[in-house]
């Protein structure tokens, strides 16, 4: 019905054109924004070499799809000459299918944000908007738009709430002269991963041919707790240092999120000045290292990490409630 609306505001008016420029597995959505920016009035271009210069091209923007334009043979190699002649025009529409999700007031819509599934209403109503060069403050239209964005705070947003907790995303940072120690942790939080308790995130998750600078720097922006595997090479890693504790510890400082050093092996930690006043693992900071496989303390040890990190991930999960 809202759709409709806008359909006839503009009856009369040139109908807005658009291409879809999307990756093969995204198909799905795809096919729903046709089906209703159709509704909408609408016209989909379906081929790229039928987009005409004055068409919008929406783009369905992830790290996938970014990685795959860096590319020459890609599966959207005849896309990119449309978006690359529409770079800072009104005419190219990037809608961002990933991102941190959550309650907001109206004011806060992000335009094109996609990641939230349960605000496509409010998101769709706001393209279809754009697409037809209405004001999303337009006095028509205002009153439409904040009482979709009303409806989806008290009743799709709620029911997410209730049915869907989404596992807090945990970002594991460590030299890869740790990854045995690494690939410990990754072990015995297993369970809990399977479980839905935790969403843990490290760099050989990267897909391949993925750009793996932004990929990390993604999983930094949207991790609720980040983990340290400290060691003299942790310490001494440069990109660790220039670019994932910085970006970790603001978010520390400015959001409360939570981080936590584990130490694999002894190193002088208590002297930086990063680490130093933050509360370590294991308990009085003896080094993983120093406990024996042989006789199940390693196994012990990796337990009582993986149990306070269950006990802070559960406590997020009921902030996010």
């Amino acid at each position: 019905m809202q759709l409709t609306r806008v359909k006839s505001y503009r009856r009369g008016w040139a109908t807005p054109r658009c291409y879809i420029s999307r990756l093969p597995e995204q198909s799905e959505l795809a096919e729903k924004l046709v089906l209703d920016l159709r509704d909408a009035g609408v016209y989909v271009v379906e081929r790229a070499a039928q987009v005409q210069p004055d068409d919008f091209v929406v783009v369905l923007d992830t790290p996938d799809y970014q990685n795959a334009f860096q590319y020459v043979a890609s599966a959207i190699a005849t896309d990119k000459p449309l978006v690359r002649a529409r770079f800072d025009k009104t005419q190219l529409i990037s809608l961002a299918l990933t991102g941190r999700v959550g309650t907001h007031e109206v004011k806060n819509c992000l335009p094109g944000s996609f990641c939230d599934k349960t605000h496509y209403p409010v998101s769709l109503f706001d393209l279809v908007l754009n697409l037809y060069a209405i004001p999303l403050t337009h006095k028509g239209f205002e009153p439409l738009r904040q009482a979709l964005h009303v409806q989806w705070e008290q009743t799709l947003a709620k029911f997410a709430s209730e049915n869907k907790t989404l596992a807090p995303k945990i970002f594991i940072s460590y030299s890869h002269r740790d990854e045995e120690f690494k690939d410990e942790l990754v072990k015995m939080l297993a369970g809990l991963q399977r479980r839905g308790v935790i969403d843990a995130w490290q760099d050989r998750l990267i897909k391949p041919g993925a750009e793996w600078f932004n990929t990390i720097k993604q999983a930094i922006n949207e991790c609720d707790l980040a983990l340290l595997l400290v060691s003299a090479d942790f310490i001494a890693s440069r990109f660790i240092n220039d670019e994932e504790l910085p970006d970790l510890l603001k978010r520390r400082e400015k959001e409360g999120m939570i981080v936590i050093p584990i130490i694999v092996r002894d190193c002088m930690w208590q002297s930086e000045p990063v680490l130093k006043d933050l509360q370590a693992l294991p308990k009085d900071g003896k080094a993983v290292i120093e406990f024996a496989k042989e006789n199940g303390e390693r196994d012990k040890v990796w337990k009582d990490i993986a149990t306070v990190i269950e006990d802070r991930a559960k406590a997020k999960t009921t902030l996010k409630k």
